[in-house]
């Protein structure tokens, strides 16, 4: 940079004294004549003649910089300039030459020019042409160091250009600002019977259910809560769609083949749409709602016509759960039927790509994140499979069959019948995390929105809570080791999973490292609340 700089210093002195000769060389011109130019400041004559009389001599060698070798045995003489280039230099030109090449310079002191004067004085005062180095004659170096001077001005780097913030980032920061305002944990008693799914849309968490309805709920203030009804059966799915410029719609989707568009703020049922079969599930994508058929199919709405436009064929069984992926440029539709075949389609035309390897039966939830699909069976079981070519890559055993999973910032969410939400790490599926879930019973769905997640229970109630590991507490009895990051949820572990351990009227604490043992007829209360207390600490 220094040595940039510095050359970029040289040249600039190197044109500036170009120009101070040429200025008074003008006005040096011999003969009686009028001038050929008038310029406003005062002319050093006598010495631009001198440096104009030295041109093609030893003095315009040290005028330009540059450094002649003698020639060899009569080969053109080299010229070697301050880049380290070296070129030939061509036969002296004619004064008129001089002239033509002169002129441009001297018209910009804005004086009309009379060429054929100018290049009979430059004859008469016999007047050669100065060979120049690269650096003045606008060689490479000339070039790299004007377009350094683009970004950089006297040795400083050019100030970035400040851009707008995107639309889509403003909306995500006010995203961010509003789920900072949600409380870290709510509890909602949302429907009568079982929460089949789940959807968190910025301050609100909508809910569909056995009891035939789907609700609306505020986060900001749980006790406002907008209840669509119609469904005449078991509501399986909901959809929010959030379009450009548009409303915001939900749809539901229910046993009783309709598909249901709602006004979110009025409850006001807007359209409907009739199914070939009952719907067991749904999935939003690419402006489209692809439907879990009963008989086995897919139907597509789209959601900008407004039609069901297409079905498609994917399983003599019943579809269990549906859901889409893409990886490159290229769509996906997964699927996941009661017979436990997986298969990876087109989704515009249902074409078959490929079907995963091995049968997860029975089949319980279906999700892919980075070209992997995670599936789960009831027999507490997750298979791991590869999007690109099938193949089965593990299978983990879980303590609980696991009824939802989403991903969170590298970890697998998982929700399960025994009450818990755990968190593995994608790389080794090691549990980081363990929350308990919805009135901490058997969680049926679940959903995460950014730190938000929500989980449904069998029992109609919905608890949303923000995620955060910061400070965790380890069970330490035996080989436990589940890592709690609320305490409460550590204590109704220890009441619910290891109270009652040991004889009556001889326990021993069984935490790591305490011996303590207790004995008597309050052996069992002192117990408890010893255990209690390794929890507090």
């Amino acid at each position: 940079k220094e040595e940039l700089v510095t050359r970029e210093a040289q040249v600039r002195k190197e044109r500036l004294e170009i120009l101070q000769c040429l200025q008074g060389a003008a006005s040096a011109l011999p003969g009686d004549s009028q001038p050929l130019l008038h310029f406003t400041l005062p002319a050093q004559s006598a010495a631009a003649m001198e440096m104009l009389s030295s041109f093609g001599n030893s003095g315009s060698d040290v005028m330009f910089g540059v450094s002649q070798v003698p020639p060899p045995g009569g080969t053109p003489q080299v010229i070697t300039g301050q880049a380290g280039g070296s070129f030939a230099q061509a036969p002296a030109p004619m004064a008129r030459d001089i002239a033509q090449l002169l002129l441009p310079h001297l018209q910009q002191f804005g004086t009309d020019i009379d060429i054929n004067k100018l290049s009979t004085s430059m004859g008469q005062s016999g007047l050669s042409m100065p060979t120049m180095s690269p650096e003045v004659s606008g060689g490479p170096s000339s070039r790299r160091a004007t377009a350094k001077r683009k970004t950089a001005k006297d040795g400083e780097p050019a100030a970035r250009k400040r851009t707008r913030p995107t639309k889509a980032e403003t909306d995500a920061e006010a995203e961010e600002s509003q789920l900072d305002q949600i409380p870290p944990c709510q509890e909602i008693s949302a429907h009568d019977t079982c929460v089949v799914a789940l959807k968190l849309v910025g301050q609100y968490v909508y809910s569909c259910s056995t009891d035939c309805s789907a609700r609306r709920h505020n986060l900001m203030d749980s006790s406002q809560c907008v209840v669509y009804l119609g469904s005449t059966k078991t509501v399986n799915a909901i959809e929010v769609h959030i379009g450009k410029n548009q409303p915001t719609v939900l749809y539901t989707a229910s046993l009783d083949r309709l598909l249901r568009s709602y006004d979110p703020e009025t409850a006001e049922c807007t359209n409907m749409f009739e199914a070939e079969a009952p719907i067991t599930c749904s999935a939003l994508a690419w402006g489209k709602i692809y439907l879990g058929l009963e008989n086995g199919h897919v139907a597509v709405f789209n959601l900008k016509t407004q039609k069901l436009q297409d079905s498609f064929f994917c399983s003599n069984t019943p579809l269990s759960r549906i859901t889409t992926t893409t990886e490159a440029a290229q769509k996906f539709l997964c699927t996941i039927s009661f017979d436990g075949g997986i298969t990876v389609r087109d989704p515009s035309t249902g074409l078959l790509f490929r079907c995963l390897e091995g049968v997860v039966q029975p089949p319980c939830y279906i999700s892919v994140s980075n070209g992997t699909v995670y599936t789960s069976s009831t027999d507490r079981k997750i298979f791991i499979h590869e999007l690109r070519t099938g193949k089965l890559q593990k299978v983990h055993e879980c303590r609980s069959a696991a009824t939802g999973m989403r991903f969170h910032k590298g970890l697998i969410v998982c929700c399960s019948f025994d009450g818990l939400i755990r968190f593995y790490r994608v790389k080794d599926f090691s549990c980081e995390v363990v929350y308990y879930g919805a009135g901490k019973n058997m969680v049926m769905s679940m959903d995460v929105c950014g730190p938000l997640i929500a989980t449904g229970n069998r029992k109609g109630k919905i608890e949303v809570i923000k995620f955060d590991k910061s400070s965790l507490q380890t069970c330490e009895i035996g080989s436990c080791n589940l890592k709690f990051a609320r305490e409460e949820d550590l204590l109704h572990h220890l009441k619910r999973e290891h109270i009652g351990l040991g004889a009556k009227g001889a326990t021993t604490c069984p935490w790591n490292q305490c011996q303590m043992s207790f004995q008597g007829p309050n052996c069992i209360k002192d117990f408890e609340k010893h255990l209690m207390d390794h929890a507090y600490t």
